[in-house]
């Protein structure tokens, strides 16, 4: 065979994939785990900088925060739903929402202690 055939044969064998675009839920999932995050860091912060009585109102601002993180993850499985989309940063935003969900919980029950 000549190799202009072979490169004949090779070119029918190739598929081509459509670029998808990410899903929308899961952009906006990562935009709320920033949000959380930047609200996370920020009392803790405030914490250290009042010497750990900062009051009850931060505690209710980070309660507040911590159901904004779980609002993030419930986006982020949601995205899992939308056809036709890339699941890359839905599936990031999802574990980041986790760990910082983790996080806020964790940090409740040392302070309640």
């Amino acid at each position: 065979m000549r190799t202009r055939d072979i490169r004949r044969i090779r070119k029918k064998r190739r598929y081509g994939y459509a670029k998808r675009s990410p899903a929308r839920k899961g952009i906006l999932s990562l935009a709320v785990w920033l949000l959380a995050f930047i609200c996370l860091v920020l009392l803790i912060l405030v914490a250290y900088v009042h010497g750990g009585s900062a009051g009850a109102y931060i505690g209710a601002l980070g309660l507040m925060t911590e159901f904004l993180a779980i609002f993030g993850i419930w986006l982020g499985a949601d995205s899992f739903h939308e056809p036709d989309r890339s699941y890359g940063v839905s599936q990031i935003a999802t574990g980041l929402n986790i760990i910082t969900a983790v996080a806020f919980i964790i940090i409740f029950i040392i302070g309640a202690v």
